[in-house]
């Protein structure tokens, strides 16, 4: 068998620390990257609501809401109507509360 010199085996090494180094840098970067790459404006005229807190009974570790889906419609846009599906609401849900432990139904 033909053995490889010294210089071959350190020129291998040495193009593999530097694609090891291109790779750990690109892996390090990529979460950075849509924000480089995204363009365009917020619109700050929708603020983030908050939904309500659900009323729940509460027995011991058991923990009951009384959860109801709604088609409606919402103007997320002033004048113009999106078709929605809300749970006791005409969309989104509300916060459900709970501790560590409980059996939710």
């Amino acid at each position: 068998m033909k053995q490889k010199s010294g210089l071959t085996n350190n020129l291998s090494r040495r193009n593999f620390i530097k694609t090891a180094s291109a790779v750990g840098a690109a892996t390090l970067l990529a979460p950075f990257s849509s924000h480089i790459l995204a363009r365009g404006t917020i619109n700050k005229g929708n603020a983030f609501v908050v939904p309500p807190l659900a009323p729940a009974q509460r027995n011991g570790q058991q923990v009951s809401f009384n959860l109801q889906i709604n088609a409606s419609q919402h103007q997320f846009f002033k004048g113009i109507n999106t078709p929605t599906l809300g749970i006791n609401q005409s969309y989104l849900g509300p916060v459900l509360r709970a501790k560590r432990g409980d059996t939710v139904t």
